[in-house]
């Protein structure tokens, strides 16, 4: 006889094992065998079987050690007379009941049909209970006044009043009405722009150079020229210096005195005693600057700073504050329901029950 194997729900004792391929009672010729994940968990002997009974998807499996295994499948009959074929194959002999030969399969029959009579009856006896029930209570429900009904047993009227919501936020949010709101501030971002300056006559002004929030400009003119005379000389005019150049005189003796004599273009000077002659060359050019100006070839330089123009900007979705960025967030304010003593929240009512003193 060939070996069979069903994926079943399996319980022994208190264990449960689940089908879906992974619980399985494998029908040997000589034994059971129950595996879980190809793992042996139960092996039963056909000679240790003291009873089986079926109802409905269960097969109850008594063994003679006192346990019970209990096997769920929609096949379950299969499976039942698998297992009585392969008992019966080794044990070749049949229960006895009442002096009757009775086959042990026709004995499990038995016991289903009486299973399900006993079903039967008892759902009998439940539909009569009900009906009893209904006509009791509805003898009882003709009991309770207006405006009660009748609920465990007893006469109920249920008052519903609106709670009390009371908005509220959560963090750092703050009630507003029936929104939560909070301010969120972040630095806002700094630019520096240095603007361009124009020239003004006979000052020439530079590209600005950025130094942060400061601007560097560096203002140029062309080097004014000065005439000058040599040491010794003096400007006469525009155009000409006098340089006077003194040598002491030589004497003659006219007669008895010794008078100053001078050679040349030298003419004698009585105040300074000295034999002195001009010469008249043209003046030296030099250029200069101001005081605060630096001679750079023929142009004077100098620097100068100015505060740049400044730009404050804030990421998209905030506002300008000062120097600060701010956004507003809202959000709908949660609600809590409160309900008067002696009421209790119900689907967001509030209710309480009043019981008919008879």
């Amino acid at each position: 006889m060939e070996n069979n194997f069903f994926n079943v729900d399996i319980k022994i004792d208190d264990l449960i094992y689940q089908g879906n391929n992974q619980a399985k009672l494998v029908i040997y010729n000589d034994r059971l065998e129950i595996n879980s994940n190809d793992v042996v968990i139960e092996t039963v002997n056909y000679n240790n079987i003291k009873d089986m009974v079926v109802d409905n998807t269960v097969l109850s499996i008594m063994i003679d050690n006192g346990k019970t295994i209990f096997v769920n499948s929609f096949n379950i009959m299969e499976i039942y007379q698998s297992i009585i074929n392969h008992k019966n194959s080794i044990n070749n002999t049949n229960n006895v009941i009442d002096n009757t030969s009775i086959p042990i399969e026709e004995t499990a029959i038995v016991k289903k049909k009486n299973g399900i009579i006993t079903i039967l009856l008892t759902l009998l006896v439940l539909v009569i209970v009900a009906v009893v029930l209904y006509f009791v209570i509805s003898s009882e429900k003709e009991k309770c006044p207006d405006g009660y009904t009748y609920k465990h047993d007893q006469c109920v009227k249920v008052i519903i009043d609106e709670p009390m919501i009371i908005k509220y936020c959560d963090g750092d949010y703050v009630l507003d009405g029936d929104k939560c709101k909070k301010v969120e501030t972040l630095n806002a971002t700094k630019t520096y722009n240095c603007p361009k300056l124009s020239n003004k006559d006979p000052i020439r002004v530079s590209a600005p150079i950025s130094l942060g929030s400061q601007c560097r400009y560096t203002l140029s003119y062309d080097a004014i020229e000065e005439k000058y005379c040599l040491s010794g000389c003096y400007l006469k005019s525009q155009n000409q210096c006098a340089c006077k150049i003194d040598l002491p005189p030589d004497y003659r003796q006219i007669g008895t005195d010794l008078v100053p004599y001078c050679v040349g273009d030298f003419y004698y000077e009585r105040s300074s005693n000295k034999c002195v002659m001009y010469t008249y060359p043209s003046p030296q050019i030099r250029k200069k600057c101001t005081e605060d100006s630096i001679l750079i070839g023929n142009e004077c330089r100098k620097d100068i700073t100015g505060p740049a123009n400044e730009t404050v900007s804030c990421p998209n979705g905030y506002q300008v504050k000062g120097y600060y960025c701010e956004k507003t967030i809202i959000i709908d304010a949660k609600e809590n329901y409160n309900c008067l003593n002696g009421y209790e929240l119900v689907n967001a009512r509030c209710q309480k029950e009043i019981i008919y003193e008879k």
